[in-house]
């Protein structure tokens, strides 16, 4: 088995199935490099190569009787997360990168200064830890508008008397 890097070219899904360990995915998944091979995912569609993009993976050729098989694998880091952020991860990893992507980009907006970046992600931090619920801002209540006079129905007609005739028309 050798690791290598190279940027996805094609990603071609094959078929899904059930396992033991629950639904499984096949892609053919294609390098720059020229290596391809097949790519068992859990989700369909799969999260970790992207065409376009370099991806560092295992490539495993096996021999199964006249069929050579090539499995490609994804490489993942020692914590079983892979080498991309949000692969797997923990939900304060999540809420760390939220917070700072949230000040980041009030900082680009002019909303705070940059140099409040860290302290206004750790409030963040601290509001996504706490588990707590975001209510919508009240505003003020709007007085009613003034009721307007009874339009006539026609430009034509002069403007309904207020006749109660009882007639239904």
């Amino acid at each position: 088995m050798e690791q290598k890097r190279s940027k996805v070219t094609g990603i071609i899904f094959g078929k899904s199935g059930q396992g033991k360990n629950g639904p499984w995915h096949l892609f053919t998944i294609g390098f720059e490099n020229g290596d391809s091979g097949s790519y068992f995912a859990n989700t369909n569609p799969q999260t970790y190569f992207v065409s376009g993009q370099e991806a560092d993976y295992t490539k495993e050729i096996t021999q199964n009787g006249n069929h050579t098989n090539t499995k490609i694998s994804p490489v993942r880091n020692q914590n079983g997360q892979g080498g991309k952020p949000g692969w797997n991860a923990s939900p304060t990893a999540q809420n760390k990168r939220t917070a700072l992507e949230c000040a980041v980009s009030l900082a680009v907006a002019g909303k705070i200064p940059f140099d409040q970046i860290g302290a206004t992600a750790v409030k963040y931090m601290a509001w996504l830890d706490s588990g707590a619920v975001a209510t919508p801002k009240q505003e003020p209540a709007k007085p009613a508008p003034a009721p307007t006079p009874a339009a006539s129905p026609s430009p034509f007609l002069p403007p309904a008397e207020d006749n109660d005739d009882s007639l239904p028309f």
